[in-house]
């Protein structure tokens, strides 16, 4: 599960060398150049500055528990984003910042919604600290609220406009005029209100775009005259909207007519050209052609000598029972006897040389004791008490 970062350093941390080093370096850029009435911190997931609710207690109108947003950075996965809200809420401001980016000679690659760099070296920094800093907290603050009344404004006209045009549109004239559809708002909740003129009944009246107009504007209302009040007898205009357009004519039903048969003219021309296609091709084509196939497999078969996957079997088979013949009977066995034969003699040799050693060390022990007890006996001028020689030595001296 990836943790969501909850400080910009977190953020940061979180990043690659490089990227981390570009976001820093545009970050420092920005704190050195920006109003210190707006707060640094993490909002919608990423580095961003905004008006906090003690400057600014409406906040942002898409979602009033967020600060107002001023202005953001993030590291996408193929480029660096600088969401500037700060310079698309002004039109000069936003060419003026445009002019003074491309003067630098840099590319800029500016959307609907923010600037995009693929690293540190396409960012003008300069450019971007004179943009933070002409654009003030209380001048930001201005062009929002500016922008919310300008665009309310246009909703009330254009639900004022349709309310006229469904005025204009329920009165009906002596002569016949073309209908005059006029475009429905759709995302206005549809509004419950008493048609203008009374003398026609409820379920007779023609649905209006009024109806789905914002309540926001209320209905102009102006004297009737004489030209334009209407009465039982008096032919009502059809409207796009109305239940006499939704009523289905003789025109629509003659078109309808006209479209089905055209439909089922030019289902019947596929379906020959279809079945002229199969007739100028051989008959049985497909089934032809998955015979020619099969021959074709038969006779690289019949081309290869009878049976030749199961001839090499047997011959690698033969080989290796050739191999084993060669080889004498109980090989393996008689290796590892022979092998144990060995490592017993060397073992038995090895033994035998340490009892010899063993001898020849201690015999050098009792030749070096006799060496020494005769030189001790020759120091001391003590006679031989016995031997071959003490003996001599005595019948000479008798």
């Amino acid at each position: 599960m990836v943790s969501t970062p909850t400080t910009v350093e977190d953020y940061l941390d979180s990043l690659p060398e490089d990227r981390r080093h570009a976001l820093q370096a545009i970050r420092d850029v920005i704190r050195s150049h920006i109003d210190p009435d707006f707060e640094e911190g993490i909002q919608y997931g990423m580095p961003a500055w905004y008006l906090p609710h003690s400057k600014y207690p409406a906040g942002y109108h898409c979602d009033p528990k967020q600060p107002l947003p001023f202005a953001s950075i993030a590291s996408q996965k193929n480029h660096i984003g600088l969401y500037l809200f700060c310079i698309y809420m002004d039109a000069e401001e936003q060419a003026r910042f445009r002019d003074e980016w491309l003067a630098t000679g840099k590319r800029l690659d500016m959307g609907k919604s923010c600037v995009r760099v693929k690293k540190l070296e396409d960012v003008p920094l300069d450019v971007l600290g004179r943009a933070f800093e002409r654009m003030t907290a209380k001048r930001f603050v201005e062009l929002y609220e500016a922008g919310r009344r300008q665009a309310a404004q246009g909703r009330s006209a254009e639900a004022g406009a349709a309310m006229e045009m469904a005025a204009e549109g329920a009165v009906g004239e002596s002569t016949p005029v073309a209908p005059i559809a006029a475009e429905p708002i759709r995302s206005a909740p549809v509004v419950t209100r008493e048609p203008p003129i009374e003398t026609l009944p409820v379920e007779e009246y023609p649905a209006s775009p009024a109806e789905l107009a914002p309540s926001a504007a209320e209905p102009v209302t102006e004297p009737a005259t004489p030209e334009v009040v209407a009465t039982a007898t008096t032919p009502r205009r059809a409207t796009a909207t109305g239940p006499v357009a939704a009523k289905p004519t003789a025109q629509k039903k003659v078109a309808q007519k006209k479209a089905t048969t055209k439909k089922a003219t030019q289902k019947k021309a596929t379906q020959k050209k279809v079945a002229k296609k199969a007739a100028s091709k051989p008959a049985g084509s497909k089934a032809a052609k998955k015979k020619a196939t099969k021959k074709k497999v038969a006779k690289k078969a019949a081309s290869k000598p009878a049976g030749s996957k199961a001839a090499k079997r047997k011959a690698t088979k033969k080989k290796v029972a050739k191999k084993a013949a060669s080889k004498p009977a109980g090989s393996k066995a008689a290796k590892k006897k022979a092998t144990k034969k060995k490592v017993a003699k060397k073992a038995a040799n090895r033994s035998a040389g340490r009892k010899a050693a063993k001898k020849q060390v201690a015999r050098k022990k009792a030749t070096k004791k006799k060496v020494a007890k005769k030189a001790a006996r020759r120091k001391s001028g003590a006679r031989p008490t016995g031997g071959r020689r003490v003996a001599k030595a005595r019948g000479r001296k008798r």
